[in-house]
């Protein structure tokens, strides 16, 4: 049940961050919970950068409640996944390597947080 609608100013915020994350690299991962969409017991998925066959892609870890199934796209559609995948979610958490952006909806806002990470 995608939602047509534009993404709001922090849906938008939070795009750029992970685009520059990934620009960056300091992109660690990102985690989007709470999935109202159309895949039955699905719990969340987790999005990471890596490297394979000389290549680097953006994988998908989709865990359900009995099986994980991983997908890999081309980095060059990292932004536009992420963006498809956010309209199904109500939270999302970008991890970098220096900070912690929180993305929160609800049906009448949405909330962008951002913390910055703490190295020991």
């Amino acid at each position: 049940m995608s939602t047509l609608a534009s993404p709001s100013v922090q849906e938008q915020q939070f795009l750029e961050a992970f685009q520059q994350a990934i620009d960056t690299q300091k992109l660690d991962r990102v985690v989007l919970s709470q999935y109202k969409g159309e895949l039955e017991q699905l719990e969340k998925i987790t999005l990471r950068v890596i490297q394979l066959n000389q290549d680097t892609v953006l994988t998908c870890l989709y865990r359900h409640k009995t099986q994980d199934i991983t997908k890999n796209y081309p980095l060059a559609e990292a932004q536009i996944q992420l963006s498809h995948l956010l309209a199904d979610c109500k939270q999302a958490n970008l991890f970098t390597t220096d900070q912690e952006i929180q993305l929160k909806k609800n049906k009448k806002k949405a909330m962008l947080s951002i913390s910055k990470q703490h190295r020991l």
